[in-house]
């Protein structure tokens, strides 16, 4: 969390109007909430699973990183010393998992014209949100959207969730 808080407070992004959306989609943690996070093992793709809890005695603070709404900044990009990363965010739509429950897609397009994806679902419920994303240069697909959904259920409700 700290190399992608420092990597964004270095980074120019354009439009400029985009900066907090940026901030906001990837850096999605608030730094005083309490918060757990693992990393899976690379599937055959190389692509990685990414799962996070934070809870905190205010709701509003983990709903701000519930919200996917870009506001006119679908795209942008990122400038960090000299390298330019294109970046597409969609917001995609999924049944709940257990709270109130969003999805997105964000594309990113490094510099070596290597394509990143990261596929997320945040479900939140009072004032814990769960986080399941994927990350990997392969086009993630619904089956996993689906599972990031079962996970993040599984996260935020210690239950078993169906999917």
């Amino acid at each position: 969390m700290d190399l992608v808080k420092m990597g964004i407070d270095a980074a120019v992004i354009e439009p400029a109007e985009c900066a907090k959306v940026a901030t906001r989609s990837l850096q999605q943690i608030p730094e005083d909430v309490a918060s757990a996070a693992g990393i899976g093992i690379p599937d055959p793709s190389g692509s990685m699973t990414v799962v996070s809890l934070a809870s905190t005695a205010n709701p509003d603070t983990v709903a701000q990183g519930l919200d996917v709404d870009t506001s006119g900044c679908t795209e942008f990009t990122m400038a960090i010393e000299g390298q330019t990363v294109s970046v597409t965010i969609e917001e995609l739509p999924i049944d709940p998992v257990g709270g109130e429950t969003v999805s997105f897609l964000m594309t990113q397009v490094l510099p070596t014209g290597q394509t990143m994806y990261i596929l997320g679902v945040m479900a939140m419920e009072g004032a814990t949100v769960a986080s399941a994303q994927q990350i990997g240069t392969a086009e993630p697909d619904l089956v996993t959207q689906d599972e990031l959904g079962r996970l993040a259920g599984e996260l935020l409700t210690g239950k078993p969730v169906a999917g």
